[in-house]
């Protein structure tokens, strides 16, 4: 009897170490992407919550790509200040990491990039078109794709594009801050 009890002690003790072993890791990474995430936010807006992260990564190194759509829930204060400033606090903000965006612009969206603009997806226009470049695809929750196409091309919304091909939206009457980027 002693010896089952043993043996069951030990198959739960490497369990737990395969789980430790596995989760920490884990948990580090999402901890490490939330917090790099965030830093491209731009100052005085707070988005603490991640709603829907799809990223698609093609490639290390020189010449890797990178394309995804990141949703965050703003905070209500957040969202109020926004919706009273809009356009001027946005001008005048720069996110924490270099480069900061450029060109905000109230939506709707300009069909520059909201269409096929330079490369041709096979997508209709949108946020999908925007994200899926060239033959990198990133597989986007239709219910996540149809909110933003709706928010992008309705008043109410910002947004600007930012370093490389990163673009963001900010979206105080739905709560959102979407960053998208591509390549």
């Amino acid at each position: 009897m002693a010896e089952k009890s043993q043996r069951r002690d030990r198959r739960v003790g490497c369990l737990l170490v395969l789980v430790t072993v596995l989760a920490v890791p884990w948990f580090c990474w999402e901890l490490y992407s939330y917090r790099y995430y965030q830093g491209w936010l731009p100052r005085g807006v707070d988005a603490p919550i991640v709603q829907y992260r799809k990223v698609a990564t093609f490639g290390f190194g020189p010449g890797g790509q990178d394309t995804g759509l990141i949703v965050m829930r703003m905070t209500d204060k957040s969202a109020d200040l926004m919706e009273r400033k809009g356009l001027v606090f946005l001008q005048n903000s720069r996110s924490s990491r270099a480069n900061g965006y450029y060109g905000w612009t109230k939506t709707p969206v300009a069909p520059m990039w909201s269409g096929h603009g330079e490369h041709s997806c096979g997508r209709e226009p949108g946020i999908a078109a925007y994200v899926d470049y060239g033959d990198f695809r990133c597989h986007l929750k239709a219910s996540v794709v149809a909110e933003i196409n709706r928010i992008i091309s309705s008043p109410g919304a910002y947004y600007a594009r930012g370093s490389g091909s990163r673009v963001i939206i900010v979206a105080p009457q739905h709560r959102k801050v979407i960053i998208a980027f591509n390549g």
